[in-house]
């Protein structure tokens, strides 16, 4: 039995919903008995000694870094960063850019102790510097999350984001808002209102922190589109896709600058007539279960560790 400790708070959010909890949950049920999987953030003894996989998630503290340096030390575990995004490339106009600025140092220390990487975007196998050492391992949804069919012609829109989202709406989407706006029957802002010129098809929506019920709420609502802009810069461009799968998941098409990029191939460029949203969802969904799918990307997490545990720990 292969042990892995997760250095994350053992909780449900965005995070470890879409890296750690479905798809290791996933690549788990797939290979009973073969996996012991734990989450914590407090290591003791036995976990130093005992366990076989380190995963790492956006670390950029000094106590990680002794943690990390003491593994290795060790020379008993391997380390493997999960990442999914640019946290030593975050721009100036960024709600956090000046906390994770600050420590982009010691984060590019501990990539530099880490043994292999699994990233959600090709761009951040360059932002890690990990082009020999790791592998896209996309974000991921089951086939049955997604819809048998198209979202009804409703004219249900929704943009969904919190303080930290808002920039990309005001350096990048305000001038696209006022051409759109008028053609939507009713627009939800799921978490927040952004500050632009709104009409009075609006309705606001709280911000679930049940990552699990903000899914299904989700897929049940049948949007017939996902709206999101993006600043265009390397951070976004190391951004997954998660609003187009998002889009998918409800029966509808994902409106973005980013459309035509690498994984935005089925966003769309501008708001676009029903039957052809339709004919676009119909090939985000095949797209999806090609290219994003859970079991695939499970099966993929266990050859990748299969590889790594064979292959002798680096000492320092």
């Amino acid at each position: 039995m292969i042990k892995i400790v997760i250095i994350e708070n053992p909780v449900v959010n965005a995070v470890t919903w879409w890296r750690f909890l479905r798809p290791l949950g996933e690549m788990q049920r797939q290979y009973p008995g073969r996996y012991n999987i734990k989450m914590t953030r407090k290591l003791d003894a036995a976990d130093l000694f005992y366990t076989d996989l380190f995963i790492l998630s956006r670390p950029n503290d000094a106590d990680t870094l002794k943690m990390v340096q003491r593994i290795k030390d060790l020379g008993r575990s391997k380390i493997l960063m999960d990442i999914d995004d640019a946290i030593t490339n975050v721009p100036l106009h960024h709600k956090d850019a000046a906390y994770f600025n600050n420590r982009a140092k010691t984060a590019r220390e501990i990539f530099a102790l880490t043994d292999y990487f699994w990233t959600s975007t090709e761009q951040l196998l360059y932002e890690c510097d990990c082009l020999n050492r790791g592998e896209v391992v996309p974000n991921a949804v089951h086939e049955s999350d997604l819809p048998n069919e198209a979202a009804p012609d409703r004219g249900y829109w929704m943009w969904r984001g919190r303080d930290i989202q808002k920039e990309d709406v005001y350096l990048n989407g305000a001038e696209t808002y006022e051409q759109i706006k008028g053609k939507v029957n009713k627009w939800f802002f799921w978490g927040c209102l952004p500050s632009l010129n709104h009409l009075n098809n609006i309705t606001l929506l709280e911000y679930d922190d049940d990552v699990q019920t903000y899914f299904a709420k989700l897929k049940s609502a049948k949007f017939n589109g996902v709206w999101k802009p993006l600043v265009d810069n390397q951070f976004n461009d190391a951004k997954s896709n998660i609003a187009w799968i998002e889009a998918t998941m409800s029966g509808g098409v994902c409106l973005s600058n980013y459309a035509g990029k690498t994984a935005w191939e089925y966003a769309v460029s501008e708001m676009p007539e029903y039957d052809f949203a339709v004919n676009q969802w119909e090939l985000s969904k095949a797209a999806i279960i090609e290219h994003y799918n859970l079991e695939t990307t499970a099966n993929r997490r266990h050859t990748s560790i299969e590889r790594m545990l064979n292959s002798k720990p680096t000492l320092i």
